[in-house]
């Protein structure tokens, strides 16, 4: 088995800055007051119709994040369907929907009590190697609710009286990323937020100043309620598929950031996320808004400030940035190229229980591509179709968590 390649840079990055403009005061906040089970909005939507998709501002583009297939066409009628059943979900309350079947189909069903699921994987779940809970007893079960979406406590969350680590993951079905987590064995609690099926919701939202931090302290008094007597935050890690990314956009820029050796902030992973639109409709010329902070959070990442994990398929949108093109980018930026092999190891295939039903092929992760420069990781992947990128969310535990369980992981004395 060849050995993977590694890149060095040829001059120094600039250090991680975060811009703190003020955001326009007409941006709408959304908000969606949820419960368990989680109402999770559909996160994938993906349409080769052009027609089906809102129009793209000229100076600031909502770039789509629900990828379009290169393959396969979808009629009329199926945005008519998607149209029809977000609208009776509006109606009645999205807390009577379950997220799983909107991940590939579209398709509504009523939800009932979620009870934690056993993973059913080919990776079985790393051993907790955390210290006790100093005597709390902490509430696995169920969830709590918080704006814009629930709060997790996996039974993998085992808090101390030093502080508590806190994973914020951006759009996906809740019990996907909560097994997931859980078959990592992550040492963090696990706040999980669905806004909608487009980057751009998720941007607005946190532009929005103090958002950011009233969902921190949510999180805080979420914790208490399940047992956490002193919640006291330690590390974040941001983590997003899809749309989310423009959640983690918005909060690089507009959080009320703490003196640099007290940031919180240690990883962020985005899966099959970033996009881009082009200039004048110029596939070589990329607009820049939500790139920016990627790419100062790839320069501190390379300068090993903090971990920073990206993976991208193979789907081409056409009408703007592809992750592939965005991921080469933000190696560009770097001084770095795309490490290409074709001999890289095939990660274990993770068959969790709560994506039976969600998806309608479960697709093996082939890696084409996997680079790193210092605590920056970029990886490619086969396929350019649907199943394809909802993968890379049904398989994060074997394909990016890792980094992150490694990476926490309690320090030898």
């Amino acid at each position: 088995m060849a050995q993977q390649q590694r890149n060095t840079r040829t001059k120094s990055p600039r250090p991680l800055a975060v811009d703190q403009r003020a955001s326009s005061p007409g941006l709408r906040r959304a908000y969606l007051g949820l419960s368990s089970p989680t109402p999770t909005p559909p996160p994938v939507t993906v349409s080769s119709n052009p027609a089906s998709r809102d129009e793209q501002p000229t100076a600031q583009p909502d770039e789509s994040v629900e990828p379009r297939p290169t393959g396969g066409r979808f009629g009329l009628w199926t945005v008519a369907l998607l149209v029809t059943v977000v609208s009776v979900a509006s109606a009645v309350g999205w807390r009577h929907f379950s997220p799983e079947a909107w991940i590939i189909a579209g398709i509504d069903r009523v939800a009932s009590q979620h009870a934690a699921a056993t993973p059913t994987a080919a990776v079985q779940p790393a051993p907790l190697t955390t210290a006790p809970s100093s005597g709390w007893r902490i509430k696995h079960d169920g969830y709590g609710s918080i704006s814009g979406g629930v709060l997790l406590t996996p039974t993998t969350f085992a808090p101390t009286e030093e502080g508590y680590d806190l994973v914020l993951h951006f759009h996906g079905d809740v019990q996907i990323v909560h097994e997931s987590f859980e078959n990592a064995g992550i040492n963090a609690a696990v706040a999980v937020i669905n806004l909608g099926v487009r980057s751009g919701v998720y941007r607005n939202h946190y532009a929005i100043p103090g958002v950011f931090e009233a969902l921190l302290a949510q999180i805080d008094k979420g914790l208490r309620a399940r047992g956490v007597d002193k919640p006291k935050l330690r590390r974040i890690a941001f983590t997003a598929w899809s749309a989310g990314y423009g959640a983690i956009a918005s909060i690089l820029e507009h959080r009320r950031a703490p003196h640099a050796q007290n940031d919180p902030l240690d990883a962020i992973i985005v899966l099959d996320g970033i996009h881009a639109g082009f200039v004048d409709h110029d596939p070589s010329r990329l607009k820049l808004r939500s790139l920016r902070n990627f790419v100062h959070a790839a320069r501190a990442a390379a300068d090993g400030q903090l971990m920073f994990s990206m993976t991208h398929s193979e789907i081409d949108p056409v009408n703007y940035a592809s992750t592939t093109r965005t991921a080469a980018f933000l190696l560009e930026q770097i001084d770095a190229t795309v490490s290409e092999n074709p001999v890289l190891p095939l990660p274990p295939q993770v068959m969790l229980a709560a994506a039976k039903g969600a998806v309608k092929e479960h697709k093996k992760m082939i890696p084409t591509s996997d680079t790193r420069v210092g605590m920056l990781r970029i990886q490619g992947f086969k396929g350019n179709t649907q199943d394809d990128h909802s993968a890379h969310l049904t398989q994060m535990a074997a394909i990016a968590l890792p980094d992150l369980a490694r990476r926490w992981a309690p320090k030898a004395k």
